[in-house]
């Protein structure tokens, strides 16, 4: 709860989204189970967007502070 009132939507997307692959990660070492080339390739999409998204927010928050200083 307190990463919802104490942070952007974008880095409680994050932490959500990265709590939960850690989860499954545990879960399929612990219980022996193997990704498949789809399952990896899902994750690496998320992720993938999740990094585009980071990316564009810094990208932004670099030119809004040009604009301060212009």
């Amino acid at each position: 709860f307190w990463a919802l009132t104490g942070f952007t939507p974008a880095i409680t997307t994050i932490i959500t989204t990265t709590r939960k692959f850690v989860t499954i990660l545990i879960s399929v070492n612990l219980y022996g189970h193997d990704f498949s080339i789809a399952q990896w390739c899902s994750v690496s999409l998320v992720f993938g967007g999740l990094y585009l998204a980071i990316w564009n927010t810094v990208q932004q928050r670099r030119d809004d502070e040009k604009v301060k200083q212009a």
